[in-house]
């Protein structure tokens, strides 16, 4: 089953222009099979937002998990 939200991710399209074997190997891996395990899915998902949070990888969880509790406390430091 493929993600819900392949139509709208850029990630693939955008991010790995430039790498079309690695691209074919993400696309495959996350966004057609374990979808789940992205973390723009992830993103998705906890913060119900219609729009993607751009500038994470398909798999840095850690760095997602940091994001989402940070948005859930509502402590985002001042850019």
């Amino acid at each position: 089953m493929a993600c819900e939200i392949i139509a709208c991710c850029r990630f693939i399209s955008e991010k790995m222009d430039n790498m079309p074997m690695t691209s074919h190997y993400k696309k495959n891996r996350h966004c057609l099979n374990d979808y789940e395990s992205c973390t723009r899915y992830l993103t998705y998902k906890s913060l119900k937002k219609k729009e993607m949070i751009e500038g994470f990888y398909l798999d840095d969880v850690d760095e997602i998990g940091s994001v989402i509790n940070c948005l859930k406390r509502g402590s985002l430091p001042s850019v």
